[in-house]
């Protein structure tokens, strides 16, 4: 209900519609870090409510999130990559129709 667009975007553009995207502070020479920040509010708090627990229980989220997090990535960077995940199987689930 919160985006009509899910079948009509590539990953990306809906990334970044959601607010998940990384995106950077980059300024001439200087290289800012990657944040993601903007978005639809509501989708992306629910992409992270639902990210919590399949990064508990889900095998392949939580190796997701263990590789990140053997990288050094911050939380929050892991919770975003984990919403993009969630995000990707749910637009792949939603465009195979009921």
């Amino acid at each position: 209900a919160g985006l009509p667009e899910l079948g009509q975007m590539n990953k990306g553009q809906i990334a970044k519609l959601v607010g998940v995207a990384p995106i950077n502070r980059d300024s001439g020479q200087m290289r800012g870090k990657r944040m993601i920040s903007g978005g639809r509010k509501p989708i992306r708090d629910a992409l992270y409510i639902a990210a919590l627990p399949a990064i508990r229980f889900d095998p392949n989220m939580k190796a997701v999130f263990q590789r990140l997090k053997a990288k050094g990535k911050r939380p929050r960077c892991r919770h975003a990559q984990n919403d993009r995940h969630s995000q990707r199987k749910n637009e792949r689930s939603s465009s195979n129709g009921p």
